[in-house]
Order: structure tokens, then C-alpha cells, then sequence
């Protein structure tokens, strides 16, 4: 008769093991490809031969996974390492000697390649690890936790990763978001991080932790989540659905415009959706359309200018090559300059620093809204998403080029080597001073000295990271470096990977940077616009211009210095409203926001006063800068001083006004505005329009109008 009197912990990062089912406990027996200790307590023993075996706990053919990936489902495995210089093994003898009371193994996960996830657990711990010596025996589940293609992910990991992202973003009764990810995550990517952390060599390294401290804090809300990736090299309609990051708007334009920050479409969200009622501190909603087709395109796609996406250079490194630095190149063409610094080639394979340009910019500037702009990008959640693939590719690289020691210059991202002179300094801003740029930016929420704990994986001194501990993060070279995260794709450790690395993985690894499809045409745009205007002064005042003629005057001067491919000149107006007023915002421009507060009085004291930039961007200019004319008691005495805005909201100027002063209301607020200024025919055309299947884009913004006070009514107390 077989006892179970053999007990299977998997031992925490302090080397301690906690007993069955208490808090830590719970936290325990998640592992990626890294393999992790396993300790197995013996009692009466007698000697004799353990073997480790695995079994799964659940039945796969169950998930609810989009079709086209069911035929990829494979059952989840473990390897057993004796030690860690140990081949892994799926089945494991041990000698035990009679004296022996325990003893320590290694689990990592089985990478299977062409399998869902690469083998990797879908969404719980589905493997049931089993220890066995005479006649006594024990278990132990587990999963291996990785992060995987969000595209991919089932109906329940999606459900599971939405519900803990809304508990560290909780929100007040007035809607406000109070929770750590306003007060912390978001607040860390704003103006502090701006320089720091961008345009330099840093951004690889401060990018893996600062997803990293997230990602932890998620997993304290349920430990099996983890922090996907949007694989943008290829379509991934399932992330653009209700159900999960939202439904968006798509706009199709040969040169699109980037208004940085703002967009007057936003993310679409199901009932039972938290996401539904997203806010970043007082702003709700998410700001977001995207200028590619998301349910059939990947990111930055367009057809209009296919000739030229064909042309852009990629290149990757191929460890095959006996120089290691073997260039792929589509066009030969060197490109200097990087952030302003002429000295650094971003084409030059002596630095990986090239992909902040191209494919993260690119990612970024697909999407119009939050996510374009370096101050507002995180408000908007796909930001974690397309940072973990650029994270993901980085880890790639690492693996392929066997870049992990923490003191080998070539490990690191790098401009040049003087960047790395000092790579055990503290970063901000976990460390308690100020950002080392112009903003002195102090740390945000409560974040000095407390980057998020772990109990499996590597704990900083002081709770402070420094440069180099984001290099070794998957523990290849010292295993007390695992950071305790891994992805579907990228497993140094395991040996089915190792076999095929510098084969199919490495080659599907080539082809997706060369399928990038970069839409940087506006960028090119904005760069011949701005000679143009400062060869041309007057020409801003023309466009700027009430008067009909001296506008139109305005555009036909330009159109004569333009490139017969360029922009659609009636949209001209909104380029230089990106140009003035936007960039105003984040610089101070105290001359400008002057000029936009005027502005706002002309619409506050008769609100269908024409004025020369859009009515709702003049309110979100002005709350996104905490202006006090766009709080709470002055946002009701705009309605009690201006027309109604209900009667006026078919015309589409008006609703984005009025959308942009719900998003920054109270709940409070919105209920009383609506209680004595909308009539029942004013909410069923709001409730009708919200399903006007002719025009996607103003059924986008009925539905986030009626989103808004649908919010503010279910909170009454």
C-alpha cells in the first residue's frame, strides 16, 4: 500500500518552505523554463530509489481557445534536473541513502516547439509533479507561468489578466482611479522617465524592470496571470475585441496624423468588461483608434504606401556567422543620428539600441490616442502589452547571441561603450532622489525603495535595482539572477530550444523583424511641414486665421512647396494643432495655454462661438494640465452659463465637447448635468446612435458618451 508521506515544496528565494495553503504558499509553484528548486521531505526512510514522475491535472481539450490555435494544443511538461548542470530529464531516478531526511532537485519547463505556447500551461496549474520511493509517495502541482502571445491567450487567461489589472487601478465612487497603477505606473512614465529612459541605452534595461514591477503586482492579485505581448509584426484581431483590451476604431489614411495623446475615438468595451469603466486619475476612457486595419493587418500596415515599407532596412544578428554580426540588409543606406545625437548610427549592429526607433516607435505611432506620446502612453493598457514584446525581442536576442553577463559590455544594449561605465548605479525611481533631467521629478505613488517582492524570484537590496540586474534576468548565468519571468518563444535553458535555436527559432526569428512594416510617413510629414513653417512664419497665422480667405490663402502657399504625394491639405488646420497646442502641454508653454484658456472662455460664454481648434481638445488641453477651469463646480457652471450641449451633440464638434468634459467629471457631476439637462429624447438618441452600424466612428463616440453617464448612474448611491 502506497502512503502518502512524502512531502513536495518548492522552496522560496530566502530557501525557506511554507506550509500547505498559507499566503506565501499560494504564490509558490509557478516556474517558467528557468528550472527552480523543488525540495522533497522524506519520513521513515529507508533507502532505495525515487523516482519523479508528471501526469497533467486537467483535461485540454476543454480550453476555450480561439479556433485557429485548438490544433496546436499540446499537454504541458516538466523537466526534472538532478542539479542545475544537469541534462533535464521528463522522468527522474535518485539513489536515496537511508540518512537522508530530504533532498533538492531542479523543475523547469519542457519546451516543445510548434505547440501552443511552446508547451507552455495555458492558464492554471495543470501538471501534477509526483514523487515516489518504496511504498511512499507525494505530489505537487505546478504551471508554467509565462508570458505569452495575447493573441492566443484563452477566454479565462484573458478574463484573469483584465480582472487583476482592474484591482491595482481601483477607482473611487466619483470614478476617479486611485489605485497603483495611476498613482505609480502610470505617473513613472511621464516626464520623469522621459529622458532617462528614452533616447538612450537605458531604455532595454529600465523598460524589463519596470514591466517586471508591474507584472509582480498583478500577480498578487492572482498569481497565475502574467504580462503578454502584442506580437505587432502580425495580426491580432483577438486583442482589438470587447472582451479584452477593446474594440477600435479604424481610420485609414496614406499620411496619417499624430495628435500626441489625444484622439476622439476610444477603446470599445463588452458590460461585463472592468476595463469598461478605465480611468487614469480623473480621466476616463481610453483614447485610442488605430490607423491599421486591427482585425486583418498588423501594426502600421498600409497599403497605400506599400513601396515604401518594402524598402525599410532590418537587421539582426546571426550567431551562425563566425564574426557573430552578420548584417541582413533589404536596402543598404546609413542613417546617423539618434534623439538629436549625431555620433550614434542606429543602423550600427554594434548596438541593439535601434529598436526603440523601429519596431517600438513604429508600434507606438500606429496608434492614434494615448499610446502615440511618451506622457500618455501607459493610460492606455495595450501600452504594457507592446512594451513586453519589445522586451520579448530583446530576450530573443540575449538567447541567440548568449548575452547574459551582467559585466560584459556586449550584454548590453549600448550607444557606446561610456554609456556603460557605470552600470551598477540605482534607477529611478526606485531609488529615493530626483530624475536627473530638468524635470526633477520626484518618485511617484510609493515606489522608493519598493520594487515589488517576490518569493520565487530574485529580491534587490534595498527593494532598488540597479542597471545590471535586468541583464541576467532569466538566471542563465547565476541562477540567483532569475527575475521570475519568462516568454513562450525565448527559453535559454531548455534543451529541445538550445537543439533548434540556431535553426527554425532563429529563423522565424529573422522573418518577423523583416515583416516589420514601420509607418513613419508622418513622421517625414511633420519634419518638411515644420522647414516649411519656419521658412514661412506668416504661413501659421494663416492657417490659424478665422478669415475663410487668408486661410485658404495659407494653403495654397504650402501646397506649392509640397511633395505631390503629400498630405490632404484640408486636414492642415489639425496638423498645426499637434504642432502648437499639443506640444504645449507637456512643455509649459505658458504663452499658448494662455491663448487656449481664452479660447475656452469663448466657448464658455456661448458655446456655439466658432474658434480656430477643436472645441473638446481646448477641454482636454486645459484638464490634462489640471487647469481649475476644467474642474468639477466650473464644469457645471459651463452648462449652466453655455447652451445645452445635449441639443447640439448631432453635430459632431459638440458631442466630442461634451464626451471630453464627461471623461474629466465627476460621476457626481455627470448624474446632476444629466438630470437637469437631458431630456429621455436626448438618451434614446444616444442609446440608437451608440448602434449606428453606417458610421463606426460616431457610433464609437455615442457609445463612449452613454458609457460615461451609464457609469456615473450605476454609481448613485
Amino acid at each position: 500500500m502506497v502512503t502518502q508521506n512524502l512531502q513536495l515544496v518548492f522552496v522560496a528565494n530566502n530557501g525557506k518552505t511554507y506550509p500547505p495553503d498559507s499566503e506565501i504558499d499560494r504564490q509558490m509553484g509557478y516556474i517558467t523554463w528557468t528550472p527552480s528548486k523543488l525540495r522533497i521531505t522524506l519520513s521513515e526512510n529507508k533507502g532505495g530509489e525515487l523516482i519523479l514522475t508528471q501526469n497533467p491535472t486537467e483535461n485540454l481539450g476543454n480550453l476555450d481557445l480561439p479556433q485557429e490555435f485548438t490544433s496546436q494544443i499540446t499537454t504541458p511538461k516538466v523537466l526534472f534536473y538532478e542539479n542545475l548542470g544537469a541534462k533535464g530529464e521528463e522522468q527522474l531516478k535518485i539513489t536515496i541513502r537511508e540518512d537522508q531526511s530530504e533532498i533538492e532537485v531542479y523543475v523547469g519547463g519542457l519546451f516543445q516547439p510548434g505547440k501552443l505556447y511552446n508547451g507552455a500551461s495555458p492558464q492554471q496549474k495543470d501538471i501534477t509533479i509526483k514523487a515516489s520511493i518504496n511504498e511512499s509517495s507525494g505530489t505537487v502541482d505546478t504551471m508554467i507561468r509565462i508570458r505569452r502571445n495575447a493573441n492566443q491567450l484563452t477566454a479565462k487567461a484573458k478574463k484573469d489578466y483584465i480582472q487583476a489589472l482592474s484591482n491595482i487601478n481601483e477607482r473611487d465612487k466619483e470614478g476617479i482611479a486611485i489605485g497603483m497603477y495611476s498613482t505609480d505606473f502610470f505617473q513613472m512614465h511621464v516626464k520623469g522617465s522621459k529622458s532617462i529612459a528614452h533616447g538612450s541605452s537605458v531604455f532595454l534595461p529600465w523598460h524589463r524592470l519596470y514591466l517586471l514591477d508591474l507584472e509582480r503586482q498583478l500577480q498578487k492579485h492572482n498569481p497565475e496571470v502574467s504580462l503578454h505581448y502584442w506580437k505587432f509584426d502580425e495580426p491580432a484581431p483577438h486583442i482589438f475585441k470587447a472582451d479584452f483590451l477593446g474594440e477600435s476604431v479604424v481610420k485609414r489614411d496614406l499620411t496619417p496624423f499624430m495628435t500626441e495623446g489625444f484622439s476622439e475615438n476610444f477603446a470599445k468595451f463588452n458590460e461585463d468588461n472592468p476595463l469598461k469603466n478605465w480611468a487614469v486619475g480623473r480621466e476616463k476612457l481610453i483614447r485610442r483608434f488605430t490607423w491599421f486595419n486591427n482585425q486583418e493587418e498588423q501594426s502600421g500596415y498600409n497599403k497605400g504606401d506599400e513601396d515604401f515599407y518594402l524598402k525599410k532596412e532590418y537587421f539582426v544578428y546571426n550567431r551562425n556567422d563566425e564574426t557573430k554580426r552578420t548584417r541582413l540588409v533589404v536596402e543598404k543606406e546609413y542613417t546617423p543620428g539618434y534623439f538629436g545625437r549625431p555620433d550614434v548610427n542606429i543602423n550600427d549592429l554594434e548596438s541593439f539600441s535601434w529598436l526603440e526607433i523601429n519596431p517600438h516607435g513604429e508600434a507606438h505611432t500606429s496608434i492614434n490616442g494615448f499610446l502615440n506620446y511618451v506622457p500618455t502612453a501607459p493610460k492606455d493598457p495595450l501600452f504594457f502589452f507592446l512594451h513586453s514584446n519589445v522586451e520579448r525581442f530583446w530576450a530573443k536576442w540575449q538567447v541567440i547571441e548568449d548575452r547574459f553577463e551582467a559585466q560584459n559590455p556586449d550584454a548590453y544594449p549600448k550607444f557606446d561603450i561610456t554609456d556603460w561605465k557605470n552600470v551598477e548605479k540605482e534607477l529611478w525611481p526606485w531609488e529615493k532622489t530626483s530624475t536627473p533631467n530638468q524635470y526633477r521629478m520626484l518618485p511617484p505613488g510609493s515606489r522608493v525603495e519598493n520594487f515589488t517582492r517576490s518569493v520565487t524570484a530574485r529580491i534587490f537590496d534595498h527593494n532598488i535595482p540597479k542597471i545590471e540586474d535586468a541583464i541576467d534576468g532569466f538566471g542563465k548565468i547565476e541562477i540567483q539572477n532569475y527575475l521570475g519571468f519568462g516568454y513562450d518563444d525565448s527559453a535559454p535553458y531548455c534543451n529541445e530550444y538550445i537543439e533548434a535555436k540556431n535553426e527554425s527559432t532563429f529563423g522565424r526569428f529573422t522573418e518577423s523583424f523583416q515583416a516589420m512594416q514601420p509607418n513613419t510617413v508622418h513622421q517625414r510629414n511633420k519634419q518638411v511641414l515644420a522647414k516649411i513653417v519656419s521658412d514661412n512664419p506668416d504661413l501659421m497665422t494663416s492657417f490659424t486665421s478665422e478669415n475663410t480667405a487668408l486661410k485658404s490663402f495659407g494653403k495654397s502657399a504650402v501646397r506649392s512647396q509640397l511633395p505631390s504625394e503629400f498630405i490632404n491639405l484640408d486636414d492642415m488646420t489639425q496638423y498645426y494643432t499637434d504642432l502648437k497646442y499639443l506640444e504645449a502641454v507637456h512643455n509649459y508653454d505658458i504663452s499658448l495655454l494662455g491663448e487656449v484658456e481664452h479660447q475656452f472662455d469663448i466657448i464658455r460664454l456661448k458655446v456655439t462661438e466658432t474658434t480656430s481648434i477643436s472645441k473638446g481638445l481646448i477641454v482636454y488641453i486645459l484638464a490634462v494640465i489640471n487647469n481649475e477651469k476644467v474642474q468639477d463646480d466650473n464644469i457645471k457652471k459651463f452648462f449652466e452659463q453655455s447652451t445645452n450641449i445635449f441639443a447640439l451633440i448631432k453635430d459632431e464638434e459638440y458631442l466630442d465637447l461634451l464626451i471630453t468634459l464627461f471623461t474629466f467629471a465627476s460621476n457626481t457631476v455627470i448624474r446632476s448635468i444629466c438630470n437637469e439637462k437631458a431630456s429621455k429624447e436626448t438618451f434614446d438618441l444616444i442609446r440608437d446612435q451608440s448602434n449606428n452600424a453606417g458610421d463606426v466612428s460616431i457610433a464609437n463616440k455615442y457609445w463612449a458618451l452613454q458609457n460615461l453617464i451609464n457609469n456615473a448612474l450605476d454609481t448613485q448611491s
